[in-house]
């Protein structure tokens, strides 16, 4: 049914310029007639992909000339509610999780590997041409090939005594290997020399003079008398070893001048490594 509504222009829109058509009245908003005195309730369904409906306008939309329109309200990392930015961010950070938040953080950029001990678990002590690594429970340390020859070439150690008077003595010590076959002892200057197992042994015979022999087992490797700073060869060969608590590599002597007069004299033992 059509109904000829009444001319609006010039007219009040406070809905006082009213018109009835079919017993029906209607009333001017400025915009629109509204039909009045009804009251029916109806609900708009859930607009979806087939279906026509209303839709809820909430935060960031908006509908302007039959156009919905969103905005975001995120617009940097720090408007999301679990990244957290203390400061000043530096360059090349990254974010990282702790847990709770992402924060930014330095990147892991790795360990670089240059050497084999580089790697945190692996303990080199001077090794020796081939030598392998075996796990002694805490570190991959390098040893002797099991089952295998690891022969040794001959070398040597050396310690000075510093200046003394002819006749005086003075205690120095060699870092050498803890086990060796004892090859040579060499002075610079004429000396008497002896060798021990550790320092005790060296205390217990400072008052044994050159004419009496040690008794055996008091820790005396070997001595030698120079008169002229030669190279004693020691024939037999014999067996020295470090005899610390904790077996070292430090070989000890006893130096007594007898040179004649002052002197520096300094010591070489020649050996061959026989344990590692």
């Amino acid at each position: 049914m059509a109904i000829n509504f009444p001319s609006t222009t010039n007219e009040p829109t406070d809905g006082s310029l009213t018109h009835t058509a079919a017993g029906v009245t209607w009333a001017w908003d400025g915009d629109s007639w509204s039909a009045q005195g009804i009251n029916l309730a109806y609900s708009l369904p859930t607009a979806s992909a087939t279906t026509k409906g209303g839709i809820k306008v909430g935060n960031n939309l908006s509908i302007s000339n039959d156009t919905l329109s969103a905005t975001s309200s995120v617009n940097d990392l720090t408007d999301l509610s679990d990244v957290t930015v203390s400061g000043t961010p530096t360059t090349g950070f990254v974010l990282k999780y702790d847990g709770s938040t992402w924060a930014p953080a330095a990147d892991d950029t790795g360990t670089t590997i240059t050497a084999i001990d580089d790697i945190g678990d692996v303990v080199l002590s001077s090794p020796q041409a081939s030598e392998v690594l075996s796990y002694d429970g805490t570190n991959w340390v390098n040893s002797a090939a099991a089952g295998g020859i690891n022969l040794q070439g001959r070398t040597t150690a050396q310690a000075s005594t510093g200046n003394i008077l002819d006749g005086a003595s003075s205690n120095i010590q060699m870092t050498a290997v803890k086990t060796y076959a004892l090859l040579k002892i060499q002075t610079s200057h004429a000396a008497w020399v002896t060798l021990y197992t550790n320092i005790p042994s060296r205390s217990a015979d400072s008052s044994r003079n050159e004419t009496t022999d040690p008794l055996p087992g008091t820790g005396v490797i070997a001595e030698i008398i120079t008169s002229d700073g030669a190279v004693q060869n020691i024939t037999p060969g014999t067996i020295g070893w470090n005899d610390d608590t904790t077996p070292s590599d430090k070989i000890y002597a006893k130096v007594v001048n007898k040179s004649g007069s002052s002197a520096n004299i300094t010591v070489t033992v020649h050996f061959v490594q026989i344990e590692a």
